[in-house]
């Protein structure tokens, strides 16, 4: 996962257009509420064949935000 595809709610809020950009550009965005991915953003096309169990979810989820904890802590400074 690139970290230019991390971006905080309030920025994704302010600047949806540059979030579609992102999804265009690298196929998803990661939303982040309170130091921790909350949304994905992707194109329909994708996320229309794409499907997974909860567990499934949960695990990735885990996973990416230990790899990226430090990322993520620094981004919420900025927020």
């Amino acid at each position: 996962m690139n970290i230019k595809n991390l971006v905080n709610i309030s920025e994704a809020s302010r600047d949806f257009s540059r979030l579609t950009r992102l999804v265009d550009e690298n196929g998803a965005v990661v939303i982040l509420q309170n130091d921790a991915p909350r949304y994905v953003l992707m194109e329909y096309a994708i996320a229309e064949h794409t499907s997974a169990s909860d567990e499934e979810v949960q695990k990735v989820a885990d996973a990416v935000l230990d790899e990226y904890l430090d990322a993520f802590l620094e981004l919420a400074k900025n927020d």
